[in-house]
């Protein structure tokens, strides 16, 4: 059993998200009263994925694939994304918009941007990434195939 490194409230885990809609917003931390949500153990298949970008989330053992952006942090207060795989997004598999999102072991291959565009990151290493096109990794240090 994994066991998160952040504090939590508001969880969401084990559901499939599949083709139901063009920006995805899970439950928030807001909607329901909580300062953080944990988004952990879902599968997100073929959907435009932003996960409520303004509310501070936990992204935990997740699999993203063929959407068009895996996950975007707006504010990286109380967030994080660790063990996320991130497969054949259209764009960017973890992005970041501002510094300081902790960061570590992902792996995001074969997406239409960098695999984790996080500039300025916290690097909790054994980021894999590779075939982005373009390119593999901006604020962590990302391992090859």
């Amino acid at each position: 059993m994994t066991r998160s490194i952040y504090p939590t409230a508001h969880v969401q885990t084990k559901t499939t998200i599949k083709r139901l809609c063009a920006v995805c917003i899970l439950p928030s931390a807001r909607a329901s009263g909580a300062r953080y949500s944990t988004i952990r153990g879902n599968i997100f298949v073929r959907s435009g994925v932003v996960l409520d970008p303004y509310t501070p989330m936990i992204l935990e053992n997740n699999t993203f694939i063929q959407n068009q952006t895996g996950a975007i942090f707006a504010d990286p207060a109380n967030s994080g994304a660790t063990r996320n795989v991130l497969v054949k997004s259209s764009g960017t598999g973890i992005k970041s918009a501002q510094p300081g999102l902790p960061v570590g072991h992902n792996t995001a291959i074969y997406n239409g941007g960098h695999g984790i565009d996080t500039l300025g990151a916290v690097d909790l290493g054994g980021n894999v990434a590779f075939q982005n096109k373009l390119g593999q990794c901006v604020g962590v240090v990302c391992a090859g195939r």
